[in-house]
């Protein structure tokens, strides 16, 4: 290569919209890629939760930048462990994931800061959310949240089990100004 000629060349910045919305099937392309979670287990998961979504059992929602999803989350309302969600006051996020060039930059926060409003508006009073045991940035990012550890427990995923610290935080209702998402009806159970 010739002298010069391996950069940089230029760095700057430039601003970009993200939309926080619901997930939509045409997301499936861009999400099923992602590095690390592009297996069979994810791909099954992700169509579970969008099919969750259309039938109202819970929110799948997507931060779009430009028609291509850059994060996402799942909102459940009703979860098998009910101190995780129980389908009446308390709700739980589960797969919050933002691609890698993207972390640190708001989109995790702003994700789960819809995720309560919408949880607020279909009338659960606390969430609940998890993370692997020896998970200490997302441990320490959901405490900066005000969510607080209650107890312990395992999850299964792809045929293993994992260790996981549970947190929960109540819920105060959106702040001032915020325009409501529609993320589906309540359920009725």
């Amino acid at each position: 290569m010739r002298a010069g000629t391996d950069g940089p060349f230029d760095r700057f910045t430039i601003e970009i919209a993200v939309t926080v919305r619901a997930g939509r099937r045409e997301d499936l392309i861009y999400l099923d890629g992602w590095p690390g979670f592009d297996t069979p287990a994810h791909r099954q998961a992700l169509r579970y939760y969008l099919q969750q979504h259309r039938l109202g059992e819970g929110a799948f929602l997507v931060a779009d930048m430009g028609g291509i999803p850059v994060g996402q989350l799942f909102l459940w309302y009703l979860r098998e462990d009910t101190e995780l969600g129980d389908g009446h006051t308390v709700a739980s996020i589960t797969a919050l994931r933002v691609w890698p060039g993207f972390r640190r930059r708001g989109i995790a926060t702003r994700l789960a800061a819809v995720a309560e409003r919408v949880a607020w508006q279909l009338g659960f009073r606390t969430l609940t959310i998890g993370t692997d045991i020896d998970n200490e940035k997302a441990h320490g990012l959901y405490r900066r949240w005000g969510y607080r550890e209650f107890k312990r427990s395992t999850y299964e995923w792809d045929g293993r089990i994992f260790p996981q610290v549970c947190l929960r935080k109540a819920l105060t209702g959106p702040a001032p100004g915020t325009q409501p998402e529609t993320a589906g009806p309540r359920p009725t159970t």
